[in-house]
């Protein structure tokens, strides 16, 4: 459960409050009227949830083999939910790099949520890798104009 921002278990609802337990162990207590007036968001009701995140691959990388490895190696976590299937798309090209968004979806839990990227991310890097394509860092080129003089 997510409310205004803050996520975690639904430990207790009384006359005044929403009680929450977060990933961490910590309690928080919202009033009723912000529960009320703001947004609830059931993590888990869907019994799944997408994460996104991004690689920033070099401007010389063939995006379509790229594309190609990433949800291969999405594919290959177990919390990493097959139905459906994992996803990578060309997002932006930004200074130093082209970002492509890795998108796959893995149990609702707050937990799972963490693991999954973890071993997302670690299976992409490795099969990157493996295959020579290059994550890219911020780069500047400087060009130098000749002085007369």
């Amino acid at each position: 459960m997510a409310i205004d921002a803050v996520e975690g278990e639904v430990e207790e609802v009384s006359a005044r409050t929403v009680r929450l337990i977060t990933v961490d162990g910590r309690r928080v207590h919202s009033p009723n009227r912000s529960v009320l007036d703001g947004a609830i968001t059931n993590l888990t009701s869907e019994g799944r949830r997408l994460t996104t995140f991004i690689v920033g691959a070099a401007y010389d990388t063939d995006l379509d083999l790229a594309r190609q490895v990433i949800v291969e190696a999405l594919g290959t976590s177990p919390l990493v939910l097959s139905d459906p299937p994992p996803q990578a798309f060309v997002e932006e090209f930004a200074d130093s790099t082209i970002n492509i968004a890795c998108r796959f979806w893995h149990p609702p839990q707050i937990q799972a949520e963490w693991a999954a990227r973890d071993e997302s991310m670690r299976a992409v890097k490795r099969a990157l890798d493996d295959t020579g394509i290059t994550i890219a860092f911020p780069q500047r080129v400087l060009w130098v104009q000749p002085t007369d003089g």
